[in-house]
């Protein structure tokens, strides 16, 4: 990655470590954000990506490293006074007051005017779509409505930071797909600089500016989602981030490809086919999964019985298990692994 402009750099965690006992969480984590980008830190769990997040936040002090806030260091800064909005998995709302006083609970701590507050609050749920319910309380709203309320809560004090812990784990596929567009629309019409924490590769995928890619404390890949998706760093990122099939070289007789090494190809990257096409292989329908725009069709190359899995358009597949068909692999696409 290259170097950014320090001038346009919102965010520095630099040289980042922490350890709780024996478990090193963060050994020389690295990460730069953007002003106004929104950065996914992706991994799976105990990868240190919510460690970083609440270094950031301030609820966490490393135990060497500089956080720095647009340009200042900030690493001993209680988390109270650093201005930056959060939103957690939980929701974390107050259950004894309505939806416009758990919004308006930020701005008052720091002295608003009530009026001004009251106002603030009021345009801040309407901008989350929740127009006419600042009398309901927490209870009385449903779980996408509740992360709703913490997300105008965060943006309504005009942080310089948003830092969203998973925020839509807790919520149902159709409920998770609407809200991340809506963090995203709101992320971009406001150009606050976030960091968005998550496990679920699809979403990091689909909401990010770019991708910090972790494992064990460590980064792995920082990129674009298409860098991360296409040219992966290493073994761990392609396996991690998408579906991958793992196939023998063998399979493929290419001379130029090392004996017992394994390609890595995406499912996008086999193509099915007339059996006899030149340059397929033979391969018999082993199953099917559909996914609504998009089917996964696992066919056992018949050679050497190794099955792979291609992604193709639910509308242009007409395969019944056991169909004998050619599958193209398309290995200029391919990570060969030794």
């Amino acid at each position: 990655m290259e170097d950014m402009n320090t001038d346009s750099v919102a965010l520095q965690l630099s040289a980042l470590r922490k350890s709780f006992g024996s478990t090193v969480a963060l050994s020389q984590f690295n990460l730069d954000i953007a002003s106004g980008e929104l950065v996914t830190l992706l991994g799976p769990s105990g990868c240190g990506k919510t460690t970083a997040l609440r270094i950031a936040a301030g609820f966490e002090q490393p135990d060497s490293g500089v956080v720095r806030l647009l340009g200042t260091d900030i690493t001993q800064l209680p988390a109270h006074k650093r201005n930056m909005g959060m939103v957690f998995q939980n929701y974390s709302l107050f259950p004894h007051m309505n939806v416009l006083g758990n919004v308006g609970f930020g701005l008052k701590v720091r002295g608003v005017q009530a009026s001004d507050c009251a106002e603030r609050s009021a345009a801040a749920i309407e901008r989350v779509r929740l127009g006419g319910m600042g009398d309901r309380y927490p209870h009385q709203l449903s779980g996408g409505q509740q992360q709703r309320v913490a997300l105008a809560r965060a943006l309504v004090i005009e942080p310089q930071l948003l830092l969203l812990d998973e925020p839509l784990s807790a919520l149902d596929a159709k409920v998770r797909a609407e809200l991340r567009d809506e963090i995203r629309a709101l992320q971009s019409d406001t150009g606050i600089s976030t960091i968005f924490v998550t496990h679920d590769q699809d979403e990091a995928l689909s909401i990010s500016d770019r991708i910090c890619v972790m494992k064990d404390g460590e980064v792995q890949q920082i990129g674009t989602p298409r860098e991360i998706y296409f040219k992966p760093a290493n073994n761990f990122v392609a396996r991690f981030v998408g579906a991958m099939n793992e196939i023998p070289s063998a399979t493929v007789a290419e001379g130029n490809r090392p004996p017992n090494s394994t390609m890595l190809l995406r499912p996008d990257a086999v193509t099915v086919c007339a059996r006899g096409e030149v340059g397929s292989l033979d391969a018999e329908v082993a199953g099917q999964h559909f996914g609504g725009s998009t089917t996964m069709v696992r066919l056992q190359l018949e050679l050497s019985g190794v099955v792979v899995s291609a992604q193709l358009l639910s509308r242009s597949i007409n395969l019944s298990v056991g169909d004998k068909v050619g599958v193209v692999l398309n290995t200029n696409e391919a990570i060969v692994e030794p």
